[in-house]
């Protein structure tokens, strides 16, 4: 019985593929069992081999086919059986950013009409509607549809209306109206109260909060910018510099590279020169001349010296 019992042992390790090996201990492997483990090892190296694809330099064996209808890589499984034609194969190539359905929608015909769809219209009791986009922008349209304002989700306006023949947008970043009419004038508003008119011919006339206007003329041959102030004083601006300044009180400056010069109401004109200098001319003839200190060189009226000086001051 004891046999029996060693054989059934026996058969046991057999089909295990364990044999005990006397004088080693529980931790020690027997030779078929590291036998049996290289073999596992190279059987995992094949498997790696095959899951590479089909550049695989591995030979068939019996446990993998050598056309499997399909095979397993790393990242899907491609239907070796499948038309190539239909569907080409990915292999092991990773999809950083998947396919999403609306990736899909957007290249098929049939997108704009789905998202035209998505758009809400609600028809008010005036015979108004409003239209509200997927997007979040929202249109009003007057009962007459003459009248049409967009409403943007960035919290811009746009506002035209046929009958006047104007269309005008607000910039909500900048607070800023732009108005456009039929005739190509346009109006910009400012929130600081600065309004600018751009006239079709490429002239601009700005208007500042305390009344002051500017105004620009490409077109002109001779004025680059023309200045009215409230209080009526205007400043011509020329081309090559020189500037022209009208008082209220009738007076006339001039500005030019070699003197300024004013002329009052009754003819007299005093100029002023670079250096400093003065000359006044009176509409009877008198000439008199002054230094840069304000000394007088000569006058045609009242002699020179001390005696004309002390006329003049």
């Amino acid at each position: 019985m004891w046999e029996d019992n060693a054989t059934s042992e026996t058969d046991e390790n057999d089909e295990n593929g364990v044999y005990p090996v006397h004088g080693t201990s529980d931790e020690e492997t027997s030779p078929r069992v590291e036998a049996n483990r290289n073999s596992d090892e190279e059987s995992d190296e094949e498997d790696d081999e095959d899951a590479l694809g089909e550049n695989s330099s591995s030979a068939p064996s019996s446990y993998f086919p050598a056309n499997p209808a399909v095979r397993k890589t790393l990242f899907s499984a491609v239907n070796l059986n499948a038309d190539s034609s239909a569907r080409p194969r990915q292999g092991l190539v990773r999809k950083e950013n998947p396919t999403t359905q609306c990736d899909l929608l957007d290249r098929t015909p049939e997108a704009a009409e789905i998202i035209k769809s998505m758009k809400r219209e609600i028809v008010n009791a005036d015979g108004s509607r409003d239209i509200w986009y997927p997007n979040g922008n929202l249109k009003k349209i007057s009962a007459d549809g003459l009248i049409i304002r967009m409403l943007y989700f960035n919290k811009d306006i746009k506002e035209t209306n046929m009958a006047e023949g104007t269309t005008k947008y607000y910039y909500f970043e900048t607070n800023t109206w732009h108005t456009t009419y039929l005739d190509g004038l346009e109006i910009l508003e400012f929130p600081d109260g600065q309004t600018e008119h751009r006239f079709k011919d490429g002239s601009t006339e700005v208007h500042f909060p305390n009344g002051s206007i500017r105004t620009t003329n490409p077109n002109s041959a001779d004025i680059a910018e023309e200045w009215k102030y409230p209080d009526g004083t205007t400043v011509i601006i020329r081309k090559n510099d020189d500037k022209e300044i009208n008082l209220p009180n009738g007076q006339v400056e001039i500005h030019t590279k070699a003197h300024k010069r004013r002329i009052y109401p009754d003819g007299t004109i005093k100029f002023v020169y670079p250096d400093g200098s003065q000359e006044s001319r009176y509409s009877n003839g008198r000439v008199r001349l002054k230094d840069k200190d304000g000394r007088l060189l000569s006058d045609t009226g009242g002699g020179t010296g001390a005696g004309a000086v002390g006329a003049a001051t």
